[in-house]
């Protein structure tokens, strides 16, 4: 006689060897993980980086490829779930805008220390070698070239090679013959088809309301389309203090705001935001632009162990790569409007 605790025992047991019966016959299933940095709705694997990684469902990005292969590729993927909804999943839209862009030289300016020109300058700089455009960078903080030493790969000496495509030259522009030096280089590279990246540094300011009008004659040479000012904020009234002495100094060169987010939202820009200022910017075709954030290990990459976002990249683990590629995705679509004509 089998007692009713036996029969349950054998039902169980009959239920787990049907069960592994079928599964053997099935096959196995793909193991998944979760992952507790990515947020629950995205779709995740384990094999990273050299599977496909779908589509995330959330309001974010999408991956299209592993980051190994776009990284190897020179391109990366695009938010299509932001703001920036024009900004389309493939890289087409984004090669063409940036690599065909009019814009040759980009004056990356601000007025005070630590506002955010270096990030900005140095995600420009990735942006630029990632489309395939040969770009040369003018580091004018030579006091601290911290935007040129993250390029430079520097070692204990001093010295090191930029990445191939770029050339980083350290000039001033505090003088009249450092300043004039300058735009004379801007001038020479131009003509040799490269793309320009000036890294200003706080003090540039009063030599371009000295020398102003020499910057206006270098936009006459080359076209006002070709030239455009990156003016770097934050939501204190001396920022923008030192936008307007900019303006009034240069008052045809074409100026975006660029308001990082490191500092706050858009809605912490208030006092620019409600400004004449911003008024006077959009009016003459400028923009205001959210910047994104590095986190904390890329700033700690860059401005202490002196690598730039490909160097760390190289060299980072799975979800440091991640992190790389999702702060690449957001700077590609901060150029692609930047780039693109305004409405």
């Amino acid at each position: 006689m089998v007692s009713a605790s036996q029969r349950c025992a054998l039902h169980l047991v009959s239920r787990i060897a049907s069960a592994s019966v079928q599964e053997s016959q099935a096959g196995s299933a793909p193991l998944k993980r979760q992952f507790d940095f990515m947020p629950s709705e995205a779709v995740r694997t384990t094999e990273y980086p050299t599977k496909p990684v779908r589509e995330r469902t959330g309001e974010q990005l999408c991956f299209l490829q592993a980051s190994s292969d776009l990284s190897r590729r020179g391109v990366s993927v695009m938010a299509s779930k932001t703001k920036h909804e024009r900004v389309q999943s493939n890289d087409s839209k984004l090669l063409a805008s940036t690599s065909n862009a009019a814009i040759s030289v980009f004056y990356n300016g601000g007025a005070k220390g630590g506002t955010g020109k270096s990030t900005v300058t140095v995600g420009l700089v990735d942006n630029l070698l990632r489309v395939g455009r040969d770009t040369v960078l003018i580091e004018t903080d030579t006091t601290n070239p911290d935007t040129a030493a993250a390029y430079l790969a520097q070692n204990e000496d001093g010295g090191g090679s930029p990445p191939a495509g770029l050339e980083v030259l350290p000039m001033e522009m505090e003088t009249y013959e450092g300043f004039t030096a300058v735009l004379r280089k801007i001038q020479e590279l131009k003509a040799q088809n490269k793309t320009v990246v000036i890294n200003s540094k706080a003090g540039n300011l009063t030599a371009i309301e000295k020398h102003g009008e020499y910057v206006e004659g270098l936009m006459t040479v080359l076209g006002s389309d070709q030239m455009r000012t990156l003016w770097i904020i934050n939501p204190y009234r001396d920022s923008l203090m030192a936008l307007n002495r900019f303006l009034e100094a240069v008052p045809s060169m074409p100026v975006d705001v660029v308001m990082p987010k490191v500092w706050g939202e858009d809605r912490h820009y208030k006092l620019y935001n409600s400004s004449k200022l911003k008024q006077r910017i959009e009016a003459n075709g400028g923009r205001s632009l959210m910047y994104p954030t590095f986190a904390f290990d890329q700033m700690i990459g860059l401005f202490v162990d002196r690598q730039s976002l490909q160097a760390q990249w190289e060299s980072a683990d799975f979800i440091n790569k991640v992190a790389i590629e999702k702060l690449r995705r957001e700077i590609d679509a901060f150029c692609l409007e930047l780039l693109e004509p305004a409405q």
